[in-house]
């Protein structure tokens, strides 16, 4: 069985969109700015690697904290929270 025409999720969001605006009056929001945005780096990760036959954890670095800042070029705009590493 061929299909005809084939529907994705676009086509399904546009279609809403166009319902709740013509049946509803909604009308499409303003993007703001100072949306709140969320990362969670991680510092390290803990790996058991056996030495001399006996499991022994090693902590491997993975980002650091300056190398986390400068990952965003405007530091001031962002809080960072919690720069002591658990390892």
């Amino acid at each position: 069985m061929e299909l005809l025409f084939q529907i994705d999720y676009v086509d399904i969001a546009g279609k809403y969109r166009d319902y709740l605006t013509t049946d509803y009056g909604v009308s499409q929001s303003e993007a703001v700015n100072n949306s709140p945005l969320y990362i969670d780096l991680f510092g390290g990760v803990v790996k058991t690697e056996p030495i001399l036959g006996i499991p022994v954890q090693m902590a491997y670095e993975a980002t650091s904290f300056d190398e986390a800042a400068d990952m965003f070029p405007n530091k001031s705009d962002f809080v960072f929270h919690n720069k002591n590493s658990p390892l």
